[in-house]
């Protein structure tokens, strides 16, 4: 029974610190597959708006998905003039780093250095 409720990783196949590559639809099963795009697609700061252009997702859906993932500690908020503007959490970081390379959407950056207001995408 005790060896029940320790689900070591190394009963599963996975030793705890094995490198082993994550898998890449990890966070999409975790989150969802709308909110793990939104996650991973923080290059820069950005706002509601210049996500959902960038993401072609309706800017209302953005923002309930920011307030969840930001009530989760995986975001923090910040106003920045009349805008308020969104960045991944160390915490957040943690979970896309986690989640391999394959997290990172294909297409624009966000930020306030691309032409939809964002910024270079930085490995991270």
């Amino acid at each position: 029974m005790a060896e029940d409720a320790g689900l070591s990783g190394a009963r599963h196949g996975c030793p705890p610190g094995s490198g082993d590559p994550p898998d890449p639809d990890a966070l999409a099963a975790l989150l969802g597959r709308s909110r793990a795009r939104l996650l991973a697609e923080f290059a820069a700061p950005a706002s509601t708006s210049q996500l959902a252009r960038s993401l072609a997702m309706a800017t209302g859906a953005v923002g309930d998905h920011l307030a969840v993932l930001r009530s989760a500690g995986l975001l923090s908020r910040a106003r920045s003039g009349r805008s308020v503007l969104y960045r991944r959490t160390p915490l957040g970081d943690a979970v896309v780093g986690g989640a391999g390379a394959s997290a990172e959407p294909e297409g624009p950056a966000v930020g306030p250095d691309s032409a939809g207001g964002g910024g270079r995408r930085v490995s991270q």
